[in-house]
Parts: structure tokens; sequence; C-alpha cells
């Protein structure tokens, strides 16, 4: 994976790892909110199903299933409160036939992580945030390579939900005062 897509990877992690429970349900909230005539606002976009014909590298595709990971990761164990991977680590016979089951580590984290952030207290439906928060992280991913339109899709609830908020930063390159077409923030 190039060098530049896992110091994004680093930084964005580092961010989802600040979010709570309550950033979560803004999120999702926003979400399922209708337009003010009864009709629901459609934030359902979601990266992998919806990404308008942009064709990801090789080295793009392996940096978002990593991603993926760590966005589910980090928002478990911090938002929610769960050490997903000392969950993972334990010993036993249902982890070690678990392992046995699911011998990738990242989709066995994965599966940990969805179980514990549908367990939890956050709003009816949080994968409609999680998918709000993916989009965005895959935003500032990529950010350089996306079209325009694409980002703007992508970035609506977030930017809705955290608008002129601290949250609203804490993606590089996501800025709610940014446009979709303004040059992209370096990490660094």
């Amino acid at each position: 994976m190039d060098d530049g897509l896992d110091a994004r990877i680093a930084a964005l992690e580092t961010a989802v790892r600040t979010l709570t429970i309550a950033d979560l349900d803004a999120l999702t909230l926003e979400a399922q909110r209708d337009d003010g005539h009864g009709k629901k606002v459609d934030h359902s976009a979601f990266w992998m199903a919806d990404a308008r014909g942009f064709k990801p590298t090789s080295s793009e595709r392996a940096a978002l299933s990593t991603l993926y990971t760590r966005v589910l990761v980090g928002l478990a164990e911090s938002a929610i409160g769960v050490d997903v991977t000392a969950e993972d680590a334990k010993t036993g016979l249902a982890a070690r036939l678990e392992r046995v089951l699911r011998p990738n580590a990242d989709r066995r984290l994965e599966g940990l992580a969805t179980t514990v952030i549908e367990e939890s207290d956050a709003a009816r439906n949080p994968w409609m945030g999680v998918a709000a928060l993916w989009n965005a992280c895959c935003v500032s991913l990529l950010r350089e390579r996306l079209p325009p339109e694409l980002k703007s899709d992508l970035l609506a609830t977030w930017r809705a939900a955290f608008d002129g908020l601290p949250q609203a930063h804490l993606l590089p390159g996501v800025a709610s005062t940014a446009m979709p077409n303004d040059p992209p923030t370096t990490l660094g």
C-alpha cells in the first residue's frame, strides 16, 4: 500500500477514535431526518454501493479495506467503549473456533465491532450514522481523486450534522467550510 495512504489511514483512525456516542447519534439522526415536507432526505449513498463509476486503483482498494476495519474498530472502541482488539485476543474454545471459522483477522475484528455497534445504546439504527462516517472517511482518504459531485454527495450528512462544530474539522480535507472542489488539505 502507498505510504501516503497509510499515513492518511492512521490520521483517520485517530480522528474516528475521538468520536463519541453522541456524535454517532448526531450522524444517525441527520441521516434519518426529513426535508420538512414529510419526505426523507436521501443520505443513504454508501461508498461501496454508490461510487458513480469511480474506479479505485488496487492500492486504493487495499487502503479502503484497511480503512473500513479501522473505522469500525475505532468507533466501537472509542464511542461504545468496548476493546474489540482485546476481545479478539481472548483464548478459550469459542475464541479458537472463531479464529478457525474466520482466519482473516480484519474480518474477525469487523464482525466483533459490528456486534458491539449494533448492541450499543446508539440511536435506533446506528448504521446510517456509520455509513455517513464511512463516506466522509472515504472522501478524506481519496480526496484528490474523487469527482467534486461525488465528494459533495458523500459528505452531505457529515456536514449537515456537524457544520460549524469541532467535529466538522476532525477529518483531514473534510472541514465543513470547505467546498467539494477546494484544494485538498495536506496531512503532516
